[in-house]
């Protein structure tokens, strides 16, 4: 695997500064910050299975029920 370093320009003190607090809060560099954002938001989506959708199905099977509903708002 390559690993490719990334520079970016004219990024605006306030975003830096908001970066900082971010990484800070937990407790990273804003390198290893900014790396770990990077790789969460362009991670593969997963794939969606036949078992995904019918667990969903069975979840989803008293929904038009006025009953449920309403339980569900009360």
């Amino acid at each position: 695997m390559v690993i490719t370093d990334i520079l970016i320009r004219d990024i605006p003190d306030s975003q830096i500064e908001q970066i900082d607090r971010r990484a800070q809060h937990a407790g990273l560099s804003r390198s290893e910050f900014v790396r770990q954002w990077i790789v969460s938001d362009f991670r593969p989506a997963a794939q969606v299975t036949t078992h995904d959708l019918e667990r969903l199905e069975a979840l989803a099977q008293d929904l038009d029920d006025p009953d449920v509903i309403g339980l569900a708002w009360s």
